[in-house]
């Protein structure tokens, strides 16, 4: 499973491997900040 992914992985043009991490790197990010944004709300709430 993993090595077939990896194959696919491998045989992607350079551009759209960029543009997958990229766009990765982007969800974290985003998933950070609302995460980060929620323990603030709670903390407000509980105080």
């Amino acid at each position: 499973m993993v090595d077939k992914f990896l194959y696919k992985f491998r045989m992607l043009p350079i551009r759209s491997t960029v543009l997958i991490l990229s766009f990765i790197y982007l969800l974290i990010l985003t998933v950070i900040d609302s995460v980060r944004l929620l323990k603030r709300l709670l903390v407000r709430n509980s105080q």
